[in-house]
């Protein structure tokens, strides 16, 4: 007995059914139509990000999966990428590429091989544009979705919404929407305090505290312990326990000489960033009563 027979019988009668077609005739409605294309962009801010290389991966099950596409940072720290997927949890990395640090103008190239990256995490809805920035910020909510995932149980759909929640109630915006603007420039001058010029005063105060780690340890500016060193390490430690004390996997975090710990994410950090609102360097027009 030929058992396919009424397998073959069957998908031809639904073919038929369909609108297929052997002639000339029209066959729409035969097949689904093709997965739409969305566009994911962005801006990669750590001081702007040239040259750096943007990954998209599926993050369904929180940490990285499969590749989704890739692209390029432009010298103004843009990117674009289309891609075809059903909704899912994405992840955004940046590798490689280069910024300048506020507190210091020195260039740094940001290193693979330390595992130095910018990332995010958020929800792609099949075709739609979407608009994630990498950041600081992004970065920490990045760490945190996976240790709720990886610790908690958590979906990551509801762990990634929560994390970009969570950051963004610490950072006072949203996190994924705002882009730090460069404060060392001129034509970002303005008398209005605002989310975006908040968020690029927090990159200048991490400018500010390495460049001091960098003094304090005898190295010179910004070439070990620099802008994106630190941004790892918090990532790192968040990652741990989804906390910002200083505690990664391996025990007490560092930067060289200095030890890192919940103070310095908060009152470390906010002297720093008043410092430097009161540097030559800060060309905003708006100084330390301001910044406050």
């Amino acid at each position: 007995m030929n058992y396919f027979t009424p397998i073959v019988i069957f998908l031809v009668l639904v073919l038929t059914a369909c609108g297929g077609s052997s002639g000339g005739g029209s066959t729409s409605g035969s097949l689904p139509t093709s997965r739409p294309a969305g566009t994911v962009s962005g801006v990669a801010f750590d001081g702007v990000v040239s040259g750096g290389t943007v990954s998209i991966y599926d993050f369904g099950s929180g940490s990285k999966g499969a590749s989704l596409g890739s692209g390029q940072t432009g010298n103004d720290g843009q990117f674009s990428i289309e891609i075809i997927t059903p909704d899912k949890p994405i992840l955004i990395e940046v590798e490689g590429g280069a910024y300048l640090e506020e507190a210091s103008g020195l260039q740094v190239q940001i290193d693979p091989s330390k595992d130095q990256k910018l990332s995010a995490v958020q929800l792609y809805q099949s075709g739609q544009p979407l608009i994630v920035n990498t950041t600081f910020f992004t970065t920490l909510a990045t760490g945190l979705a996976e240790y709720s995932v990886q610790a908690e149980g958590r979906s990551a759909a509801d762990a990634i919404q929560a994390a970009n929640q969570e950051i963004s109630g610490w950072a006072g915006f949203d996190v994924i929407k705002t882009l730090p603007i460069d404060v060392t420039d001129p034509v970002n001058r303005t008398a209005v305090l605002t989310d975006q010029l908040r968020a690029g005063l927090v990159a200048a105060g991490i400018s500010e505290l390495t460049r001091q780690v960098s003094v304090d340890a005898g190295q010179p500016e910004h070439s070990t312990w620099n802008s994106i060193a630190f941004i790892q390490t918090a990532y790192d430690d968040i990652r741990a326990d989804g906390v910002l004390n200083g505690l990664d996997a391996t025990g007490m975090i560092s930067l060289g000489s200095t030890v890192i710990n919940a103070d310095t994410y908060r009152a470390t950090l906010a002297e720093r960033i008043l410092q430097f609102a009161e540097d030559s360097r800060n060309s905003t027009g708006l100084g330390f009563n301001e910044a406050l």
